[in-house]
């Protein structure tokens, strides 16, 4: 599933785990084997991908996570778009995308997944990892000595 959308060929030595609404979540194998002889566990591992209408949707964990590896369906964004990608804004791209959902990259940077239409990406940045405004962008510049910014 996920070699055929984002032509990632998984390179750890993990177990994925379906968990509730489509979730999957991807632990160790020792991770999963102590977490199943345990009682009262209810996850385990890290969310990763949500298959939505049979397709599968990087959350931004594990476009990390898979980020050297994704090779189809990914767009390269400059900064001034990667900002506007984490306020959850749509980005305009130059190309008319076939596919429903890509993963976005910003230089080694991989920002999460977003439903395309047309020609135009609709980020999937969870509320709390928003940045609201331009405001709010510089703060987090000069917060971390101006450089790039880390999110």
């Amino acid at each position: 599933m996920l070699k055929l959308q984002y032509g990632i060929e998984p390179r750890l030595p993990s177990t994925l785990v379906q968990s509730g609404e489509g979730k999957i979540r991807v632990a160790t194998p020792e991770a999963f084997e102590t977490a199943r002889s345990l009682r009262g566990v209810h996850s385990v591992g890290l969310y990763v991908v949500k298959v939505v209408d049979g397709t599968p949707v990087l959350s931004i964990e594990g476009t990390h996570l898979f980020c050297r590896d994704i090779q189809r369906n990914v767009v390269e964004l400059s900064h001034e778009q990667s900002d506007t990608w984490m306020s959850a804004s749509p980005i305009q791209l130059k190309m008319h995308t076939a596919s429903k959902y890509v993963a976005a990259r910003s230089g080694p940077d991989c920002l999460g997944c977003g439903r395309t239409a047309g020609s135009k990406v609709f980020p999937y940045v969870p509320l709390w990892r928003r940045i609201d405004d331009q405001a709010g962008i510089m703060a987090k510049r000069e917060k971390r000595g101006g450089g790039e910014v880390i999110v």
